[in-house]
């Protein structure tokens, strides 16, 4: 049987979800302008560079415990389509992941998010599950593989840095050496 949202649960969800993005917005720092409405774009263009905000809200059932050697705590499961639609601006994206779901056996007031910030060039090539489900593809990730966040004011900085270094143009080995190949 699929479960189902009632139409309260996704008004509650939109809800939340928009007034995260607009915290984010503001906690950037930076000019930037939203788009939170668009149905083919991502959620905040800051000049240079794109955030896409992704939250994981609950704790996932079993059925998406697919990524083996991944505690369910670091698994965080991403629409495959919002990738397709990032890689337009490739390499300016990057994806705030927010894990509000770590520690849901505390209280809700203290509870504190974890964040992690993807590069679109890194959340491309790292290791992940994918699954069908409804008809949509869905990217089943280890968190512990991205960077962590102190704070969504530190995303410019960390952005513009990694812009200027270009990792995506280098190749590094991260297997060991094989001689003569």
């Amino acid at each position: 049987m699929t479960y189902t949202r009632t139409a309260a649960q996704r008004s509650h969800d939109f809800a939340n979800a928009r007034a995260y993005e607009e915290y984010v917005s503001g906690r950037l720092g930076v000019p930037n302008h939203t788009r939170f409405d668009a149905k083919d774009d991502l959620d905040i263009w800051v000049p240079g560079w794109m955030l896409e905000i992704k939250e994981k809200n609950q704790p996932l059932t079993s059925r998406w415990h697919l990524y083996d050697g991944v505690d369910e705590r670091d698994l965080f499961v991403l629409d495959e389509l919002t990738v397709r639609k990032a890689l337009r601006w490739y390499p300016g994206v990057f994806y705030l992941l927010r894990d509000n779901a770590h520690d849901h056996h505390l209280p809700k007031d203290e509870r504190q998010p974890r964040l992690f910030l993807a590069p679109v060039w890194e959340l491309v090539g790292v290791e992940r599950v994918r699954v069908d489900r409804s008809t949509k593809g869905k990217w089943i990730l280890d968190l512990q593989k991205f960077r962590r966040l102190a704070d969504e004011a530190d995303i410019p900085t960390i952005a513009h840095a990694l812009l200027v270094e270009q990792a995506w143009k280098r190749s590094p080995c991260q297997g060991g050496e094989v001689n003569q190949v």
